[in-house]
Order: structure tokens, then sequence, then C-alpha cells
């Protein structure tokens, strides 16, 4: 009997110390790494999603769907949480209703061996791949993002200086901007042309109500599951070889910040159809690439209604 109970106090001194153990390192995560955002979590809230989000089939009532802009890069150590999260708890959730963009852009978004950012201890050859765009650096400087990681709900409380959000408000975000009434409609058909490796995008925007304001239509192309470099901070290994990189900003089909569809107001009934061609890049896998198109307000830049359609 004495030797029983010895034993249990040795495996809850144990347990203890273990628990200990964790807090401290917890502790010491938060004062050593100030260069990215802080993940924390879980985030996820308990929500009742539409048909729509879950299948993707758009019926005679249009779903409104939220664009999520996360601005990454493969040097960011805490980026790869707030990825995950984003991709297999948000995105899991919200399904088809939330549209991603990860913009590859500042800092922590430089190629090894000459950037900044660089650890120093990388293995040879390792973060090479430029996956920054001109667009994705000059929304990234206007919109003046630092600290990766950081999102844009719809590009929400633009200019106000909280537009670009850390994880913990993503969630939240999201949930406020899918239960606002839908206003518009985007709708995306694409036409794959094998032999010159190019995609026929049709964008029809409709406004379902009257709306004042001077509002633009942005296109872009996005590339899904690129496996290559990135550093994940207190991941075995942390210098990953195989990560898998999503809805990564490839480049812009209509110029850096779209073109105008509507001034001076517009009534509901509207409707604005746009056609572009756009050359796919050799390096591109054309069945892991997206066409997203967003309408957003001209002055506040805030988009009201996004869509996403697989170039195949």
């Amino acid at each position: 009997f004495l030797h029983r109970m010895d034993l249990q106090c040795q495996s809850l001194v144990a347990s203890n110390i273990m628990k200990l153990k964790n807090i401290i390192i917890s502790f010491l995560i938060v004062l050593l790494y100030n260069g990215c955002d802080k993940i924390e979590g879980p985030y996820r809230e308990a929500v009742v999603v539409n048909d729509f989000c879950t299948t993707g089939i758009e019926d005679s009532i249009p779903s409104r769907k939220v664009l999520v802009e996360d601005y990454t890069g493969h040097l960011c150590g805490n980026c790869p949480a707030a990825g995950v999260y984003l991709n297999d708890t948000l995105k899991a959730l919200y399904g088809h209703c939330l549209v991603v963009i990860s913009v590859h852009a500042g800092f922590f978004a430089g190629t090894c061996p000459t950037a900044i950012a660089c650890p120093g201890n990388q293995p040879s050859g390792s973060f090479t791949t430029d996956f920054t765009t001109p667009a994705g650096n000059a929304w990234n400087t206007f919109f003046g993002i630092t600290g990766n990681p950081k999102g844009m709900i719809n590009r929400i409380d633009y200019p106000g200086g909280t537009h670009s959000k850390a994880l913990t408000a993503w969630s939240s975000a999201v949930a406020s901007e899918l239960a606002k009434p839908v206003n518009a409609k985007v709708e995306i058909t694409n036409t794959f042309n094998v032999a010159s490796n190019s995609v026929n995008i049709a964008v029809k925007s409709d406004f379902l109500e009257d709306l004042p304001g001077d509002y633009k239509l942005q296109v872009v192309i996005t590339e899904d599951n690129l496996i290559d470099w990135q550093v994940w901070y207190f991941h075995t290994p942390e210098f990953v070889p195989d990560y898998v990189h999503h809805h990564v900003l490839r480049d812009v089909v209509n110029s850096t910040w779209g073109e105008d569809i509507a001034t001076g107001g517009v009534t509901a009934g509207t409707s604005v159809t746009k056609n572009y061609t756009k050359n796919l890049n050799s390096t591109w896998i054309a069945d892991e690439c997206n066409i997203v198109a967003f309408i957003y307000k001209s002055d506040t830049y805030e988009v009201i209604e996004v869509s996403e359609k697989a170039v195949k």
C-alpha cells in the first residue's frame, strides 16, 4: 500500500512539474517573439451558415460572402498558426461564404540569403521563392500593414487605423460582416484554354439595392496548395520544407486597384459585365488557380461583395 501511495505521489509531482514547465514555456514565448503578432486560440464561434456556404450552389436568394486578406510571409514564424486557423477553422466553418487571399508582402516576405528577416541558420537553398507581387506590395504599403500575421476583413474600418487586424479579431469581424444584408452579387464565369494556357473571364456585377457613392471592381488570380519553405516557430522542424501555402495572390487581372463600375451612386437592378483574358504563368498549376473578384467602395475601400471561381 505504501509503495502504491509513493508511486501516486511521484506521479502527482511529475504532473505538476510538467504543468509548471508548460506555463514557463508559454511565458517565454510571449517575451521572446515580438516581431510578429502573437497567436492565441482557439477563436471559433458557433454560428449558423446557409446552404450556399456548405454546397457552393447559389439559389434564387443571393448569399453574402466575405473577403479575408491574410498578409503573411514565408519568413514569419508566427504566420503558420494564423494560416492553419484561417484555413482549417474559419474556412472549414464558413466554407464558400469565406473567400481568402494570402498576400505575401513586407518584411517577412523577402528571399534568402539577402533578406534582412532571414534567420541566418536556414538550410542552404531555402526560402528562395519570391511569392510577392507588385499589387500585393502596393496594398501592403498603402494599408500600412506591419507585424505579420495581419488580416483585413472586407477592408472594414479603413482609414480609421483598425483595418489591419490581429488574428484575435478575425472571427468576430467575419461573423459581423456575414450578418449584414446582401446588396450586391458577383458572378464569375471562366473558360480555360489549354492550348494557350489562358483563361477567359466574365465578371457580372449586380447591384441589388440603391447605393450612394462610387464603386470599383477588382479581379485577381490566386493559387492554392503551393508546397515550399516556411519558418514555423515552436514546430519541429522550425524550417519546414514542405509547408502548404494556401490562396496565394499570384497577380491582378485588371490592374492594382481595379476599375470603376459605378460612379455617382447606383440604382437597384443595375448590372455590369466585364470580360478579361488572363495568361497563366508557366509555373502556375491551372488546376489550383482561382479567380477572385470583389466590388469595393472607391472612397473607403470597403468590400461590399466578393466571389471566387476555379480557373478550370
